[in-house]
């Protein structure tokens, strides 16, 4: 049986010369928890897409290794998925982000709907975008992706809707909310091939009606769920995943 070799971190920038040192946490991990040794295979990913099996060659303060082997895997996705979520109390967005990295996201925004619970100030948000892309270089290692989610700038929702202007034949946008009757993801046209999928799910007290009406007047269009009540976190994986499924990007071999 093949032996799966173990993934790392490694920024672009710390690559020359076929050799690398790695982040100190990276490091750390491969030195005290997984007591790796000098001349062990690892497999490196440096977020653009890029792979490489190198050999540890020194088991320093920073790993020093050498780069034996490179390849940039084919992308199988169709359709390039943009999420939009509310913001939610707590650490629940700390809760979301790997799941959505795993689920194959490839740009995860924050937006502040007038629900939203509190807010943020420009400092502390800086911090949670940090710890959100330290997260989702976590979940990189587990899932196998290559290139991560991008983590774009928090907007007001009214704000992300007028920005992004109508939409074009390539892109579709959905937006969930409780309260639709008419339509669910079975009613809209998933055999187009589409170049982006936009996506918004909603904080803990939903939107308002002024708020899906403004999305519907630049081309979103409201979907339910179904009957079943889901807490916002459980809401939001679940709408990704079905539609990367029904979008072709889940479920392929």
């Amino acid at each position: 049986m093949c032996k799966v070799m173990r993934r790392f971190f490694c920024s672009p920038s710390s690559i020359n010369n076929r050799q690398a040192l790695l982040g100190k946490e990276e490091s750390n991990h491969i030195r005290t928890v997984l007591r790796l040794k000098a001349g062990s295979l690892i497999e490196l990913f440096d977020g653009s897409g890029l792979v490489y099996t190198a050999e540890i060659l020194a088991l320093g303060h920073r790993i020093k290794v050498k780069i034996i082997g490179q390849d940039r895997p084919k992308s199988l996705k169709i359709s390039s998925l943009w999420l939009g979520q509310a913001n939610l109390k707590g650490k629940k967005i700390d809760e979301l982000i790997p799941s959505c990295n795993e689920l194959g996201v490839d740009v995860f925004a924050l937006l502040e709907s007038s629900r939203c619970q509190g807010r943020l100030d420009k400092a502390r948000l800086l911090k949670k975008q940090e710890r959100w892309r330290r997260l989702v270089e976590a979940s990189c290692k587990q899932c196998g992706r290559t290139g991560g989610m991008e983590i774009a700038s928090a907007q007001g929702f009214k704000q992300a809707i007028r920005s992004m202007g109508p939409p074009d034949a390539s892109e579709l946008r959905i937006i969930f909310w409780e309260e639709e009757t008419d339509l669910t993801l079975h009613d809209l046209d998933f055999s187009q091939k589409y170049k982006i999928i936009r996506m918004i799910t909603g904080p803990e007290g939903g939107f308002t009606a002024e708020e899906i009406e403004l999305a519907k007047s630049y081309g979103w269009q409201s979907v339910s769920l179904g009957k079943q009540v889901l807490k916002a976190v459980n809401a939001a994986v679940t709408a990704t995943a079905l539609v990367q499924f029904l979008g072709g990007n889940l479920g392929r071999l």
